[in-house]
């Protein structure tokens, strides 16, 4: 289904160019346009649009006192701001609201093009995911004593949830928590990964500082990856239930923004992940 747009600006002229890139660019349909804040929040809760594009400085009442209304009302579409403001407080303040992506003016059709193709697939996504989320809810339970799940199937739900099914990693993470448990059970004794990683490798019989390294590289790009996943979300929506449960347990909350940053302008630095946090995350949530 095509993604639908609402634009508010003041110059005639900009809101052209907006329409003109959405149509040429095949990214879906205009279905309104504003020249002025004024009965703004009302028409955008009206046509309830995917994407609305607005200006920050508009007459009337400002982009991010709509923006701000627009998140208090529940709109669930997501606001792309243009301006030539260049302040970064006011930009700063522009996110706080609730924007997805800025903008600066005058408008850079290559940039505008990037940016909706991005706010789309975040829109996509949440979409999916609400789907996903409403029919498994609508399953119906089938047993009234359910039996306990393995370690293995309570992993495996955790990994869905971060989007790493079909990730050649997670078999190390799964082996790498797997030996974490064993020990736990062996000993009170705190673990090392490296002892953990090496264990991992001896089972497997390539027991060398070469296997170790590439067991571990493997593992930090799965985690890097599900950092990314989860930065996704949160800038799809910041109340996600996915987002909110995993987001500060298996990493720095504040390397999750930074990932968010980075995802709204490549030109940011990306997220850090810490390997024994996201483990220890994971281990919390296992029933063993």
């Amino acid at each position: 289904m095509d993604k639908t747009f609402l634009i508010i600006d003041d110059d005639p002229a900009v809101c052209k160019m907006l329409e003109l890139l959405i149509r040429s660019n095949g990214l879906g349909r205009v279905v309104c346009v504003l020249h002025s804040g004024e009965s703004a929040v009302g028409e955008v809760l009206f046509y309830q649009p995917d994407i609305v594009l607005l200006d920050m400085v508009l007459p009337v009442t400002g982009g991010v006192t709509i923006v701000r209304q627009l998140v208090s009302s529940g709109f669930a579409g997501k606001c792309v701001m243009l301006s030539q403001i260049s302040d970064r407080q006011m930009i700063s303040r522009a996110y706080e609201a609730g924007i997805l992506f800025f903008l600066n003016k005058p408008i850079n059709a290559i940039e505008v093009v990037s940016v909706l193709r991005s706010a789309m697939e975040l829109v996509h996504l949440k979409q999916t995911m609400n789907t996903i989320r409403s029919t498994v809810l609508s399953v119906p339970d089938e047993s009234q004593n359910p039996q306990p799940l393995s370690i293995e199937a309570q992993l495996s739900d955790i990994f869905r949830d971060l989007g790493l099914i079909g990730t050649a990693g997670i078999e190390d993470i799964q082996a790498v928590l797997l030996k974490i448990i064993a020990h736990r059970r062996e000993s009170r004794e705190p673990y090392q990964l490296k002892e953990i990683y090496s264990a991992v490798c001896q089972s497997r019989g390539k027991d060398s500082d070469a296997a170790q390294r590439a067991l571990e590289q493997r593992i930090r790009r799965t985690i890097q990856k599900s950092l990314s996943t989860i930065a996704q979300i949160g800038c799809a929506d910041y109340y996600d239930s996915v987002f909110t449960e995993y987001a500060a347990l298996l990493f720095d909350f504040r390397q999750v923004q930074q990932e968010m940053k980075h995802i709204r302008s490549p030109r940011e630095e990306q997220g850090k992940i810490n390997t024994k946090k996201f483990m220890e995350g994971i281990l919390s949530r296992i029933t063993v």
